[in-house]
């Protein structure tokens, strides 16, 4: 019995072989390339966004939340049941409702019809944002994990960078439809590359090979705290609650900004929406370069120092934007607006300290992200109101104390020196 499930297991450790580990995570890396789309679909466009809906910054603010709220309310249902449904055809399901989304956008160009097709990349940034992270630390051991799960994150930096790049191009002669089909074609490189490589054996195996690693490379307190009580499932630890609190007002800060630093620039500071939207592209640039490298420059000066540094960036920026004059110390500002993303990757490299057991990571991943897309959703609208109230320097000077709300999960970074 023992010898044949060896030989079942040898089995699909070669059928997975085929297909080398860079080949899973360049798919995970396309994947995110896309959810970094979706998520900031509308930003680069907004102001003729507005004009073409009639909307003020209200409504095109919960236009915009749209996406994130879907992943807010099911991320963690979707981390319950990833493990049953699996990574393969999680992944099929979310590129399928990613080209639904985008034909309905492209065909029925109104307030209800972009609203659905909000919604369902919301769904599919919910299965790839947590399918993504738990694939990926079946692939890699724990210290390579805390290294490309900053790519993945970087690959998310990309997709902004190349809505707020092509976004705009796309809007000639108002053709503001076109701003959803063009991602038909990652979507459906994506899915034709996936289904041979993530084939049902090539799963298992990689489920197999984590399950081994863990066995092999946790301690006996490890062990003890991941699989000892049943039902456990590390969501009741303080470190991961508080790794989440973090998470929640990193992207509520970071999303404040971004989401409407375009608008600001073009109504406040009076640059056109073109030149504004390449402005802050710069700050995608920043964030990928940042995002990759976190990981190594945590391996030297230990992640805790890291993070605090990045925090206090965080708040710092918020005031540059208001006292920086118009010019090229502003369009820095704006471009290292880009350096909080390096803390979320942060943040995800805590995931295997945090929950020890490979099968209950999904909760923990769906939680961080949860966090995540609560602080993005609640940006949108809420800085959106601020604006409308208080204009947009107070808005920004409000988020200067946000930001150092970060700071209460310092007890949840463990150190990597």
């Amino acid at each position: 019995m023992r010898a044949a499930m060896q030989n079942k297991r040898n089995d699909l450790e070669k059928r997975a072989s085929l297909f080398p580990d860079g080949v899973y995570l360049g798919l995970l890396m396309l994947a995110y390339v896309i959810v970094g789309i979706n998520t900031y679909r509308l930003q680069p466009v907004l102001t003729t966004l507005m004009d073409y809906l009639s909307a003020d910054t209200s409504r095109i603010g919960f236009l915009m939340s749209l996406c994130t709220f879907v992943t807010l309310c099911l991320a963690i249902p979707f981390g319950v049941t990833l493990p049953r449904l699996g990574c393969r055809r999680a992944m099929i399901l979310a590129v399928f409702l990613e080209i639904a989304g985008s034909v309905i956008g492209f065909l029925f160009p109104t307030y209800g019809g972009i609203a659905v097709s909000q919604i369902l990349f919301g769904l599919t940034n919910t299965m790839a944002t947590v399918c993504a992270p738990y694939l990926l630390q079946m692939v890699y051991d724990k210290k390579e994990f805390s290294v490309t799960v900053g790519y993945l994150n970087a690959c998310q930096t990309v997709g902004m960078a190349a809505a707020f790049l092509i976004l705009p191009l796309l809007l000639a002669g108002n053709a503001v439809p076109q701003v959803w089909f063009f991602t038909v074609i990652p979507s459906g490189l994506l899915l034709l590359t996936w289904i041979p490589a993530m084939n049902r054996g090539a799963e298992l195996a990689l489920q197999q090979r984590a399950d081994a690693r863990q066995q092999e490379g946790v301690s006996a307190r490890e062990k003890e705290e991941g699989e000892g009580k049943k039902g456990d499932l590390s969501l009741k630890k303080t470190e991961t609650w508080l790794a989440a609190v973090s998470t929640f007002f990193i992207m509520f800060s970071a999303g404040a900004v971004l989401n409407f630093a375009s608008s600001f620039l073009t109504a406040v500071r009076g640059i056109p929406e073109g030149t504004a939207a390449r402005i802050v592209l710069s700050s995608a640039v920043v964030g990928m370069v940042c995002s990759a490298f976190v990981g190594i420059v945590c391996n030297q000066a230990g992640r805790r120092i890291v993070f605090i540094a990045i925090v206090i960036i965080l708040a710092l920026l918020r005031l540059l934007m208001v006292v920086t004059p118009t010019g090229i110390l502003l369009n820095l500002v704006i471009a290292l607006q880009g350096v909080p993303a390096a803390g979320i990757v942060v943040i995800n490299t805590l995931v295997p300290d945090l929950c020890p057991s490979v099968k209950q990571r999904p909760l923990v991943i769906s939680m961080i992200s949860t966090a995540s897309m609560a602080g993005m959703c609640l940006s949108s609208i809420v800085f959106g109101m601020m604006i409308r109230w208080w204009g947009y320097d107070r808005a920004f000077l409000v988020m200067v104390p946000v930001s150092l709300l970060a700071l209460v999960g310092v007890r949840s970074v463990v150190s990597d020196r």
